[in-house]
């Protein structure tokens, strides 16, 4: 396609001149069709990585039982509904759902602005209550095996939320 025509695509799109010229350099440096140009546009790819840069995401492989280990912490996206809902606040307990099931940590805020993804459950106490309590529990339950006992090891072990929540 003629880059006259990706030129008059980009410019009659209802952003911001640094949003015009983010398009039009991508459109450039990437060679996008029409086709390939109008995915950005839809996906909202200008907001999403200018806009809202990406957030550090704790995934199992750090949780260990005497903390969480941030050195590789990674980065991605997450929609403000996602940030909302999945946001970590200090003394949030975080629970492995798969890999070792249970394994858990205790969140001290080691990263502002850290959010949990998927194999990971978060539990965060009520009010006058505290997670150090749950965190013991769930390290003493899972020492004399409650835990895989719960979760079937036979096949893919799992400790979902559910699961969590029924845990005694």
């Amino acid at each position: 396609m003629q880059m006259d025509t990706l030129n008059l695509i980009i410019l009659s799109q209802d952003k911001t001149s640094a949003a015009r010229a983010f398009y039009l350099k991508m459109a450039i440096r990437k060679r996008w069709s029409k086709r390939k140009l109008e995915r950005p546009f839809r996906g909202a790819l200008f907001e999403r990585v200018v806009l809202s840069p990406p957030k550090m995401s704790a995934l199992p492989t750090h949780i260990h039982w005497r903390g969480v280990d941030t050195s590789d912490v990674k980065r991605m996206w997450f929609t403000a509904w996602e940030k909302q809902k999945l946001k970590l606040c200090k003394d949030d307990l975080l629970v492995c759902e798969g890999g070792d099931v249970g394994r858990s940590a205790l969140w001290n805020d080691e990263i502002e602005g850290c959010y949990i993804q998927n194999p990971l459950n978060r539990v965060r106490a009520r009010e006058n209550a505290d997670t150090r309590f749950l965190f013991y529990w769930l390290y003493f339950i899972k020492q004399i095996g409650y835990i895989d006992m719960i979760c079937n090891k036979a096949t893919i072990a799992h400790f979902t939320v559910e699961k969590v929540e029924a845990t005694p």
